[in-house]
């Protein structure tokens, strides 16, 4: 059972799309990333030409308009009272920067990884240029697709280093050419073809039914792990430290939720439970009290020199869990959660802060200020509390070593 399907756009992917990102297969491909079945990936290469051929078709579309308009409707229709917004200029709507934003908040909600093309050797483009190899077919006819070589490069190299595979979709002779070698790489040339093969690696139509069942609860099922995460009790999930006692949790903010679909444990027409993995980012904030220089009196049973302080700690932990699902044939519902638990440690953690109170507290009663319960090892002075110099001296001789 295949955990992840990375799945490369092309610029003409986009491009056959007509930008559509709401409801075009775009939109269904969003889903199968949202649910954790698929990362997406494209090259930096391949934005800034996206920009450029939106830049491009808004102008081409925006002039092809405003002629329509001028060829087919009378003057006194576009001077009449609700029309004359027929007589604006369309080049001048900035549409071009309104599906840039769009095509940048699609690449942002699918958290997209765009290759770089830093570590691509600008001499083995040439040598695969000069030598006619794919994408260059012919060095005459070909001079444009200097910009392909470098991003099938980089997909090349992305998948060498991480030893993985990738669906390409592109529709392009000179990348079929170019990735005819590559076992690791699929070409498909249309993404509701790319779609149909991503659902096929998950099994039959029972499991595909399920599978858009679950595209659809995408955005329920992060919130019903949002709210899990708000009602756990955090305290409980940190590894344990002899030296550092968690009094209490002060706030959590969970900041983002990934999920991963692992696979179906179970499946038939009436019910199934998918299984997934969510990777957490928390925020937490809790009160605590350090015992590493606190001092413990035998006598009375009681730590003392306890430092008590705040800390913030920010931690990215994966979450497994599973959804039991019930289909009675017309419709699909979730009928239960099973969460596996969340442990935070040193392996979790991504940043901590701590603050300690700038003033000791005090005693809660004189008689532990006075007490003393040992003696100084050069002085002989009793040492308590107040003059405690660590290390069996008092505070004056403890300076000595």
């Amino acid at each position: 059972m295949p955990v992840q399907v990375n799945v490369f756009l092309d610029t003409n992917i986009f491009m056959n799309m007509k930008y559509d990102f709401s409801k075009s297969p775009l939109s269904r491909l969003k889903k199968y990333v949202s649910l954790g079945i698929v990362r997406l990936f494209t090259n930096e290469i391949v934005v800034r030409e996206v920009e450029a051929n939106i830049r491009i078709d808004t102008a081409t579309e925006s002039a092809h308009l405003k002629n329509a308009v001028k060829k087919h409707c009378f003057r006194e229709v576009l001077e009449s009272d609700g029309y004359e917004l027929l007589s604006r200029d369309f080049r001048q709507e900035k549409w071009d920067e309104l599906i840039i934003s769009k095509f940048h908040k699609y690449l942002e909600d699918t958290d997209c990884t765009i290759l770089k093309n830093d570590n691509i050797k600008l001499n083995e483009i040439f040598e695969y240029y000069f030598q006619m190899i794919p994408p260059f077919e012919s060095r005459e006819e070909k001079k444009h697709e200097f910009p392909d070589a470098v991003v099938i490069k980089s997909i090349k190299n992305y998948l060498s280093e991480y030893n993985t595979e990738m669906i390409v979709v592109a529709k392009d002779t000179g990348w079929e050419k170019a990735f005819v070698d590559d076992a690791n790489i699929e070409l498909i040339d249309d993404l509701k073809k790319a779609l149909i093969q991503i659902s096929s690696k998950y099994g039959g139509t029972e499991e595909s039914k399920y599978l858009e069942f679950l595209g659809t609860e995408s955005s329920g099922i992060i919130d019903h792990i949002n709210d899990w995460l708000y009602n756990l009790d955090w305290d409980e999930c940190f590894e344990s430290d002899d030296s550092l006692d968690i009094e209490g949790i002060e706030s959590v903010e969970v900041e983002n939720i990934k999920l991963i679909f692992d696979g179906f444990e179970y499946i038939d027409k009436e019910e199934a439970c998918a299984r997934f993995k969510a990777i957490v980012s928390v925020c937490i904030e809790y009160e605590y009290n350090n015992y590493d220089y606190a001092l413990y009196d035998k006598e009375d049973d009681a730590y003392y020199n306890v430092k008590h302080g705040t800390a913030n700690e920010k931690h990215v932990c994966p979450i497994e869990f599973s959804i039991n699902i019930l289909n009675d044939g017309e419709d699909m519902d979730i009928n239960d959660y099973e969460f596996e638990g969340v442990e935070l440690s040193s392996d979790t953690e991504v940043s901590s802060e701590f603050r300690e109170d700038s003033e000791e507290p005090e005693p809660d009663d004189e008689y532990f200020a006075e007490k003393t319960y040992t003696t100084c090892l050069d002085c002989g002075k009793p040492i308590g509390i107040d003059n405690d110099g660590l290390n069996g001296f008092c505070e004056n001789c403890g300076k000595n070593h």
